[in-house]
């Protein structure tokens, strides 16, 4: 009785975790309510990719788009790597790196950081100008803003700006104060003849912002700051018009619009594209980037961020494509000189990166081989870690190292990921399972076998509990199968020497056989009323 009881609270204790999942779920992503967009085909890795063009995308231009990195350091050097292997490995005729807002290092940690979290969340003490740089030394070309961009004050977020080497893009940003960004601008390659416009688009979450900075600067006459609703689509249109006018072949919308269902038309129905009306009859405009392609003609391709979506394509097929967070994907867009097709691909971060190699040493080699050698100066600079140290993780819990990584490049102890017993700190073997069995080498997931479970930055800690929980559960349960098949098991055992007394009750062996017997089964079963008091009397 006390197990089972103890059993039910611990199954209690699990049922409620999974529900506090669910809500960390809906932190680490916008709830875009029930609009069902087209999810990535996790198999799609620059292997896959490359075999598809035969490894030779001479006559192709290529963009590789990021989204919402957050500080995500380390995937910085594998975007450079990725823009010069595509050049040099796949001969593609011209590449661009785009990214669509939320780029800053906005998260702050006293903490000593593991590796993984270099990886996932940065943490680089809210300094974005560290973000800045590490996109300048990746060889960035266009980025939009995004809302944590914004959040800065306008004189910091201008420095920003000026320090960034590549282009700002963003249209639907209008400000009293001179900031250093363009509304769109069209790329052009020297080996092919595609051109491509671009022009970024913001959340209308920033406008209470931009709005605070217009009045400060100029209180009589205040700018309309941000465009949203009917306006936000007639920006869009006024961008499509220039850019087609300046000679763009496609027209490229880097939108740090989103999915969120708030941002809808309407929330009971979020496959409400463009507008709706109220009961009034009065237009409700919808602000998604979903919303954008459907109203506005000409567009080729949005490029999106803001919700942390994961998303090839929308319902109906439409070109949006966003690649989560944290460099969990990567956008691939392959554009022929010739017909000016697209074809796309979203690679999460393990079909990226193991491109270069599944062991540090073996990354450190391939991408320094492929420019991204300043990369992971400045990775080292930020850290104060070696970069076999930095890029000595694996996707199921294993050293990608034989080296010691006892101590970081400063002299200071590190601890390892792993404990004495050759696990890592979720509890898993070499083989990336853990104490259940549960786990291995699933090549869907990355980073420790956490693709199938989505995080919010403040649910790591939460994830070892739960998953402690669910191995006492698992253990529990296991325990009470263990104890019905033994009592089936005595059962039985019990039944057969029955029967076998009954046969041969006319000898005398099997008569203290039965003898025997009966004392063990009254022994069994005082021990068994013993038992029971002894679990009904804690309950009392």
């Amino acid at each position: 009785m006390k197990r089972k009881f103890a059993f039910k609270s611990l199954l209690s204790l699990v049922m409620a975790g999974t529900l506090f999942c669910g809500s960390a779920i809906s932190a680490f992503a916008e709830d875009i309510g029930n609009y069902e967009v087209k999810k990535p085909d996790n198999s799609t890795t620059i292997q896959t990719i490359a075999e598809h063009y035969h490894n030779d995308l001479s006559d192709k231009v290529v963009i590789l788009s990021t989204n919402d990195t957050h500080g995500a350091i380390l995937q910085f050097a594998y975007f450079a790597a990725l823009k010069n292997y595509f050049k040099d490995e796949l001969h593609a005729a011209g590449v661009l790196l785009v990214d669509s807002g939320d780029f800053s290092a906005d998260k702050s940690s006293k903490d000593d950081l593991k590796v993984a979290k270099y990886k996932q969340e940065g943490h680089l003490s809210g300094n974005s100008k560290r973000s800045v740089e590490l996109m300048n030394l990746a060889g960035y070309d266009y980025a939009c803003l995004g809302n944590h961009e914004i959040n800065s004050n306008p004189t910091s977020l201008n420095s920003l700006i000026k320090d960034a080497s590549f282009k700002i893009l963003d249209a639907n940003i209008h400000t009293s104060i001179d900031l250093n960004f363009s509304a769109n601008d069209v790329a052009t390659f020297e080996n092919s003849p595609v051109k491509i416009g671009l022009f970024g688009l913001d959340t209308k979450e920033i406008k209470d912002a931009v709005d605070k900075w217009n009045e400060k600067k100029d209180k009589e006459n205040p700018k309309n700051s941000v465009d949203i609703d009917n306006a936000l689509f007639e920006c869009a249109e006024n961008q499509v018009k220039e850019l087609k006018g300046k000679g763009s072949d496609l027209v490229i919308c880097l939108s740090h619009l989103g999915m969120e269902k708030g941002k809808a038309p309407s929330e009971k129905d979020q496959y409400v594209l463009g507008t709706s009306k109220d009961k009034k009859g009065n237009i409700k405009y919808g602000n998604r980037s979903v919303d954008v392609y459907d109203q506005v003609d000409g567009i080729d391709l949005m490029l999106d961020a803001h919700s942390h979506t994961a998303m090839i394509a929308g319902s109906k097929g439409e070109p949006i494509m966003s690649g989560q967070i944290w460099g969990n994907y990567m956008g691939i867009t392959v554009i022929d000189n010739d017909s000016k097709t697209m074809d796309r691909y979203l690679v999460s971060d393990q079909g990226y990166e193991t491109t270069f190699g599944t062991t540090s040493e073996e990354r450190v080699e391939n991408l320094t081989k492929y420019g991204a050698s300043d990369v992971i100066e400045k990775l080292e600079e930020i850290t104060g870690k070696d970069a076999d140290t930095l890029f000595d993780y694996d996707y199921n819990g294993n050293s990608g190292s034989s080296k010691d990584k006892s101590s970081d490049k400063s002299g200071k102890s590190g601890k390892s990921d792993k404990d004495k017993y050759g696990k890592d700190k979720h509890g898993r073997d070499k083989h990336g399972r853990d104490k259940s069995g549960r786990g291995g080498n699933n090549k869907n997931n990355n980073r420790f076998n956490k693709r199938a479970f989505e995080y919010d930055e403040e649910d790591f800690e939460f994830e070892e509990d739960f998953e402690a929980v669910e191995d006492a559960s698992v253990e529990a349960s296991t325990t009470e199968e263990n104890d019905q098949l033994t009592n089936e098991a005595s059962d039985e055992n019990s039944t057969q020497i029955d029967e076998q007394t009954s046969d041969d009750a006319s000898t005398q062996d099997s008569a203290e056989a039965s003898e025997q017997s009966s004392e063990e089964d009254n022994a069994d079963q005082d021990d068994a009323e013993q038992n029971v008091d002894a679990e009904e009397e804690p309950a009392a």
